[in-house]
């Protein structure tokens, strides 16, 4: 099984936290915009210790792609599995504000014969 785990992210443009007014410590995110999902923020909140509701009211986006995008125009913090977020990461279009992460619920399960187990594609996939 591989667990997912989600991270906290916002506008990047290669700015300092300090600097774009985003939050520089994840107590700072009971003044933010938390931008909704179908990933939940309380495994979140709760990792980092913030007696934070979830998050209500405003647009919920089903399409990770939209969540993203409005992270990047600087809409809010978006709660996104670093994994999907990679490029514009790289690219500075996010920045990650925390090193927190929360597991997800979802996961992924890797079913194979038992002969096959010890074959490289099956073990570099499951690792």
């Amino acid at each position: 099984m591989v667990q997912h785990q989600n991270t906290a992210l916002a506008l990047g443009l290669e700015r300092h936290p300090a600097v774009a007014g985003l939050p520089a410590a994840p107590g700072d995110l009971a003044q933010a915009t938390l931008l909704r999902s179908l990933a939940p923020w309380q495994p979140w909140l709760a990792a980092a210790g913030l007696p934070l509701a979830e998050p209500a009211g405003g647009v919920l986006y089903e399409d990770l792609s939209m969540l993203i995008r409005s992270a990047i125009d600087g809409d809010g913090v978006a709660l996104v599995r670093h994994a999907i977020v990679l490029q514009e990461l790289a690219e500075g279009r996010l920045v990650r504000l925390f090193d927190l992460v929360a597991p997800s619920k979802d996961a992924y399960y890797l079913v194979s014969p038992p002969a096959a187990a010890g074959r490289e594609p099956v073990v570099a996939f499951s690792a």
